[in-house]
């Protein structure tokens, strides 16, 4: 989702940049490692990285970065440092997006920002598993429809696929059909009166692929429950709450 930022450039990965200090908007700097098991990535870059960009989530500004000492090609080895990413919140995991790919590139796009309390971001390769597909109505309904257990002890990632529900082009731009993208989501885990506790997730483990963003639920006391999900705001100005249930069940014979 979200407008591409650069039709040079073939492939796209979501960073998730956890930030939770509290606050509102600021600057903030990060520090991603690329991973080296990304056979996408790694299949489809030059070997002297310079068709690697880093754009904000609507596509709209690029960030400038720095290359940290040591990246090899033949290594699969990258770690790169963002510079004065703009965020909204500092309660949330901001989205941004790693652009690769363009075999004629012939400039060196990195440069040599200063950077200062770099955050950490991370990029998720994974499958999504316990897929929460969230509906435009919910019928009525007085709690989630999607229902997950697990036991006091366990954590497990819950991801929704919010494609969707977010607004897409009529007709494509710089060659992708995109539009509306996830700017940034606030991880939830609520008791029957609307109260959060964020003992029950690990706010740092919020993770985004294309269209879909997770929550780790990591706690809760048995025979618990709890609507589970995400605040999600979208660079088109949406605020969209996407929910399960989450039931807390120690599986244990009578």
């Amino acid at each position: 989702m979200g407008t591409w930022a650069d039709s040079s450039l073939k492939y796209r990965q979501p960073i998730s940049i956890p930030v939770f200090t509290g606050g509102g908007a600021t600057t903030i700097d990060a520090e991603v490692t690329l991973p080296p098991d990304w056979d996408v990535f790694w299949d489809n870059i030059l070997s002297n990285f310079y068709d690697i960009k880093f754009y904000t989530a609507d596509g709209s500004t690029e960030i400038a970065y720095k290359r940290v000492t040591g990246a090899s090609y033949a290594g699969r080895t990258l770690q790169v440092q963002l510079d004065a990413i703009a965020i909204d919140d500092q309660s949330s995991t901001s989205l941004i997006y790693i652009y690769f790919g363009n075999s004629s590139a012939s400039s060196d796009p990195a440069t040599t920002p200063s950077i200062s309390s770099a955050k950490t971001g991370y990029i998720w390769i994974g499958r999504p598993v316990r897929i929460v597909t969230p509906t435009f109505s919910s019928a009525g309904r007085s709690e989630p429809e999607v229902v997950f257990t697990k036991e006091e002890g366990e954590k497990i990632d819950i991801w929704f696929d919010l494609r969707a529900i977010l607004a897409s082009y009529i007709d494509p731009y710089n060659g992708k059909i995109g539009y509306e993208a996830i700017k940034r989501v606030q991880p939830k885990s609520l008791n029957s009166s609307g109260t959060d506790d964020t003992g029950r997730y690990s706010a740092d483990d919020t993770y985004f692929l294309n269209g879909y963003a997770s929550i780790r639920a990591i706690a809760g006391n048995n025979n618990n429950d709890f609507a589970t999900g995400l605040d999600v705001y979208t660079t088109n100005g949406q605020t969209i709450k996407v929910r399960c249930l989450l039931k807390i069940i120690n599986k244990l014979p009578s």
